[in-house]
């Protein structure tokens, strides 16, 4: 951090650009563009605005202001959201409090143990960053809005898991933070290729915050509909996934719950069957045979689910997880191609009739 002096900065609603001189931490400005900026005494301006967001652009020299784009953060009044807590603030984080700092110190203890299960995206190098952010609620700065290489590009995610309160508005309040889907989109590749049967049996990954994290990398059903975060995002983020990667990343992280139990009691995609009832009503044609197959089993897995040697039924979370579905199929709550498949898995389990072979079966 010390190594850039000059920050460029634009606010939330000005297109004009500001300097931060990082040795006087003070704003200098407004200018029309990087180029017409300054750091002369004579053209410095305080400015009475509280809020600077990115795009931020760190550099040496201000010459090359421009060839690197990053959210930075530094100590300066008129910059109070971008301060090290991020936006979320320095009062839901009480390191002072030796009460609060030995329970967060417990939880940090099971989260570095899942993010020993997740080396092949999070190096154990990077560990050291996760835990300033887990226990201090402070980021390297040099990481970036989306959390650089140590956060796998996906910091909203472990925003989610780590903020130690979180609210209804706490989606929306990460939303506001980001202004380029692609660290929800790195998020929600990441989420949904991490291993589930080495978590902790009662903590899970996120401590019960999968389904949270669902909502905000889905924000609705219809993969074709685009959740833009501002006005010149121009790629944004799709509601949901084409039905043949949610029909994965669903059975994926659902089927093994029901198959034999052993993996994370909160692992996400039991979350993402009501997407799976919107993809097999709408976009139908669009299923490849293959993922048909995973499905078929999955509901095979719950008919059968008394008569498997290797059914999970004495862990409960099989067991509810197993019930809820059962009854949305049968009280017809699903659309009639799904409902079908579970017509049919069912004939074929009273008369006898073996699961197909499906090729891979996830698990």
């Amino acid at each position: 951090m010390a190594k850039n002096k000059y920050w460029f900065a634009h606010l939330d609603d000005d297109p004009k650009v500001f300097i931060v001189d990082h040795n006087k931490a003070e704003l200098v400005g407004p200018f029309k563009t990087c180029k017409e900026a300054t750091i002369k005494q004579d053209d410095f301006k305080y400015n009475n605005r509280d809020k600077v967001v990115s795009p931020v652009f760190p550099s040496q020299t201000k010459a090359s202001a421009t060839r690197q784009l990053a959210c930075m953060v530094f100590d300066v009044p008129q910059a109070k959201t971008l301060v090290s807590e991020d936006a979320f603030g320095s009062d839901i984080w009480h390191p002072e409090d030796k009460k609060w700092m030995k329970k967060r110190k417990e939880e940090w203890k099971i989260v570095k143990s899942n993010l020993d299960e997740m080396t092949l995206r999070i190096s154990k190098l990077h560990h050291k960053y996760h835990r300033d952010y887990f226990l201090y609620g402070k980021k390297d700065p040099s990481l970036g809005r989306e959390g650089g290489k140590a956060f796998n590009y996906s910091f909203p995610l472990f925003q989610i898991w780590y903020l130690p309160e979180i609210n209804e508005n706490t989606i929306q309040d990460i939303y506001k933070q980001h202004i380029h889907p692609h660290a929800f989109t790195k998020a929600r590749e990441l989420f949904f290729n991490i291993g589930i049967g080495s978590f902790d049996k009662e903590y899970g990954m996120m401590n019960g915050r999968e389904e949270l994290a669902v909502k905000m990398l889905y924000p609705g059903l219809d993969w074709k509909e685009i959740m833009y975060f501002s006005e010149k995002d121009t790629s944004g983020l799709p509601h949901s996934d084409h039905p043949d990667i949610l029909i994965q990343n669903c059975i994926n992280k659902s089927s093994g719950i029901i198959k034999t139990g052993k993996n994370n009691p909160y692992s996400p995609g039991q979350y993402l069957w009501g997407h799976i009832d919107y993809a097999f009503e709408n976009y139908f044609e669009l299923i490849s045979d293959f993922m048909i197959h995973p499905v078929r089993r999955t509901l095979r897995n719950i008919i059968d689910f008394h008569e498997r040697e290797d059914a999970p039924r004495d862990i409960p979370h099989s067991i509810v997880f197993k019930e809820k579905l059962e009854k949305k199929f049968v009280n017809r709550e699903f659309c009639q191609p799904l409902l079908d498949l579970w017509d049919d898995e069912k004939r074929k389990f009273e008369a006898g009739v073996p699961p197909e072979g499906i090729g891979r079966v996830w698990s």
